[in-house]
């Protein structure tokens, strides 16, 4: 999948509530993607500075044409990293990276049923035959389309 496929779908994802997604990529650009629980944060600014910052606040970006760090202008290159005094760390990659970091850590708060309302039913069955016990497990799936308010459907197996 391209690198512009995968940002796509990750800004368009409906996640668990804790994961808010500020802004719109298709319209400016400009886009956060925050999980308020660890305070993981994935940010675009003018489809340009991709950044991924995780839970210890260790930090990955790609390259600008300068960072101030302490009043020093720093020119970064691809692999350089800072080190603050308290190490947190800030290294700078390259967008995919920056991407594929931000993927691989939210997607796992994806709302996998998003547009389905789903019940789950199960029915179980005993007999004894011959003085043999047997167990029988029906499950039903029912749900329901969010678009489509007409439709319903029912999964069931045994």
């Amino acid at each position: 999948m391209q690198t512009k496929d995968k940002l796509i779908k990750l800004l368009t994802q409906k996640y668990n509530s804790h994961i808010t997604i500020y802004g719109n990529y298709e319209k400016n650009k400009n886009t956060l993607l925050l999980d308020s629980n660890s305070e993981t944060l994935f940010t675009i600014q003018d489809d340009f500075l991709f950044s991924f910052k995780d839970k210890d606040h260790n930090s990955w970006s790609t390259i600008p044409k300068e960072v101030y760090v302490n009043g020093t202008k720093i020119y970064p290159n691809l692999g350089d990293s800072i080190t603050r005094s308290d190490g947190v760390k800030h290294c700078f990659t390259t967008k995919e990276n920056v991407i594929e970091m931000a993927v691989s850590y939210f997607e796992k708060f994806i709302i996998p049923y998003y547009g389905l309302k789903v019940n789950w039913r199960v029915c179980h069955f005993q007999e004894m035959i011959n003085g043999t016990k047997y167990s029988y497990k029906l499950s039903e799936i029912k749900f329901k389309s969010s678009s489509y308010k007409e439709i319903e459907a029912y999964i069931s197996s045994n």
